[in-house]
């Protein structure tokens, strides 16, 4: 961190945790958790890994001034899709919207509330749950500080796609929204879940958004799950998203880093059943003092396993990137595939950015991984190509700049994703911050039979980079 800076374990004394659990009415065993897990979060270093030693998304945070467990008035709740279980999170708590139809088939959506007072063994799973993020520092933070949750359950064999929006909305000052969400996909189901983040107003004063994602699927089974920060200000995001991927299904990771001061992200998933695919795709803008931290672990157990993960950040003015990613294929696995990509372009002399891919490679039992990484400003061809079709300088890197960022999204299960950066960039671009405006910049996203893209069009690239 840089000289000056207010360490972690300044952020929050112990008794906002137990003013917390105190006004959530937490079971004895969630505040036994908390206490675990505070403990973790004091005492680990911010990362264990000695070989990186980069805090950018640390520099300058202050939240001492944060507050838990501090209330305020409900924003205005969207109307919810046809199919759309909708959960939006705000000052007053959680509210969801779950259609009776998939109620009918036994779809269930629970609020943190809901899941603490009902059956016994939910609770404890929910807990066992938290306990998982207790051997890093930041998920030992959420862990501890947790004030949203949500636990959703699909059945198997549902017949449609299913849509679980889900919006955070920081819209008071000294505000903190710590989601903690646990989502289990049944075999045979197909779901699209978007995690959202606003803030009604770019207040400069530091505000909290930390959520902990925990996705469990079936056989047969996809799952896509999209992160949006589209929180402006002096807002500080974590993300740490963990995935178990079943047998013969596929996971995709989406995340888009259109906003927000600072943000660390963290992507953890293990392939450990035969057949199993995991996708990671994630585009990043940076502008003004804005530092993003990427983290992607992905861990090959089994036989036929195919992972890949591509990343592209683009950064102007003072902005920061590190991006850092490992592929581990384990002893006596077959038929493994393995990809990592991960560039930058810098639209700044003083904008920075890192790329750190790693493959930690164990099997050589017909295996294929590869690896590719580059920082890199705008080539001035480019530019002038461009311009000589008529586009003036900042048209011109502007077009550039969407190009680089939609290739990754046209990767990704769900059509339209694309199309939406390129609204979102429009307003970024402008230096409109993307702000709650009572829908949302990702609300049109609803799978179809239309534009939820088959296994024929998203394929694993296999390609050597």
């Amino acid at each position: 961190m840089s000289a000056g800076a207010v360490s972690p374990t300044q952020w929050f004394a112990a008794t906002a945790v137990d003013e917390l659990s105190r006004r959530l009415d937490d079971p004895p065993q969630v505040r036994a958790q908390r206490a675990r897990a505070f403990h973790a979060f004091e005492t680990l270093p911010s990362e264990q890994d000695p070989l990186y030693k980069k805090y950018a998304h640390l520099a300058g945070i202050d939240l001492r001034a944060v507050d838990p467990a501090k209330g305020g008035a409900p924003v205005a709740m969207p109307s919810p899709g046809p199919s759309e279980v909708l959960v939006l999170h705000d000052a007053s708590g959680t509210r969801i919207t779950l259609p009776p139809a998939l109620a009918s088939a036994g779809v269930r959506a629970l609020s943190l509330p809901e899941i603490w007072k009902g059956d016994g063994a939910l609770s404890g799973t929910f807990t066992g749950d938290l306990e998982r993020l207790h051997g890093e520092r930041f998920g030992a933070m959420n862990a501890a500080l947790v004030n949203r949750g949500l636990y959703v359950d699909l059945p198997d064999a549902l017949p449609s796609p299913v849509r679980v929006r889900e919006i955070s909305v920081l819209s008071e000052a000294s505000q903190a929204l710590v989601v903690h969400r646990l989502i289990r996909a049944g075999s045979r189901t197909h779901l699209f879940h978007s995690e959202e983040v606003y803030s009604t107003h770019a207040d400069p004063a530091p505000r909290l958004y930390s959520s902990s994602t925990s996705v469990v699927s079936g056989a047969d089974s996809t799952a896509v799950l999209l992160g949006a920060q589209g929180a402006a200000g002096g807002v500080v995001g974590f993300f740490d998203r963990y995935a178990e991927v079943g047998p013969t299904s596929s996971v995709t990771w989406l995340f888009a880093g259109m906003d927000g001061w600072r943000t660390s992200l963290r992507n953890r998933s293990l392939l450990k059943h035969r057949g199993g695919e995991l996708s990671d795709y994630e585009v990043f803008l940076g502008e003004g003092a804005q530092s993003v931290t990427s983290q992607i672990h992905v861990l090959h157990e089994a036989d036929d396993t195919r992972g890949q993960s591509f990343t592209r950040g683009v950064f102007k003015d003072d902005s920061r990137g590190t991006i850092k990613g490992m592929m581990r294929i384990e002893p006596h696995v077959r038929k493994v595939f393995s990809n990592l990509s991960e560039h930058a372009l810098l639209l700044s002399r003083r904008a920075k950015a890192d790329t750190l891919p790693g493959m930690e490679i164990l099997s050589a039992a017909d295996v294929k991984a590869t690896h590719s990484s580059s920082v890199a400003p705008l080539d001035p061809e480019r530019i002038f190509y461009v311009q000589s079709r008529g586009l003036d300088t900042e048209a011109a890197t502007r077009l550039i700049t969407e190009g680089f960022l939609a290739n990754i999204l046209l990767k990704a299960p769900i059509a339209g994703l694309e199309t939406t950066l390129s609204r979102v960039l429009d307003a970024r671009w402008g230096g409109r911050a993307l702000g709650w405006d009572g829908q949302g910049a990702y609300g049109s996203l609803t799978p179809t039979s239309a534009n939820w893209r088959t296994a024929d069009e998203v394929r694993m690239d296999t390609k050597l980079r």
